[in-house]
């Protein structure tokens, strides 16, 4: 499981809701961004698979971002990302280990969605001092 202390982020989000809210609205979007990034890295490293990609999805809500895969059409998603294992064929009476490939870790672990987030902070800041 990966945690990020955002708290201070937090903070910053109350005093620009009170002082200046479209600056608030930016960070938001920043954040949505970044959310994006991370869908877009997680669907590269997942390519593996014609199903999987299509079923990434990326939500914000409040200044946390969820990535999610699967769905109906990509069953198998979390198989590939947590490991486990998988009937052949359908044949419940084989199954065979199947790998972790971590394609949700390692998009969330890059460096390109922090980056947008470090972004979106630093404007946030700079619009209240020029402000």
């Amino acid at each position: 499981m990966i945690e990020i202390d955002v708290s201070d982020v937090k903070r910053l989000e109350a005093v620009l809701q009170k002082v200046e809210p479209q600056l608030d609205k930016d960070l938001r979007a920043g954040f949505d961004k970044a959310g994006q990034v991370a869908a877009g890295e997680a669907r590269q490293n997942a390519s593996f698979s014609s199903r999987i990609p299509r079923s990434i999805l990326a939500r914000r809500r409040g200044l946390g971002i969820r990535l999610q895969a699967g769905s109906p059409e990509a069953p198998h998603a979390a198989v590939y990302e947590l490991g486990g294992r998988h009937p052949l064929f359908g044949n419940r009476n084989f199954w065979y280990p199947v790998e972790a490939v971590h394609y949700l870790e390692r998009a969330v672990e890059s460096d390109a969605p922090f980056e947008v987030v470090v972004a979106s902070v630093d404007s946030a800041l700079r619009g209240i001092s020029v402000g």
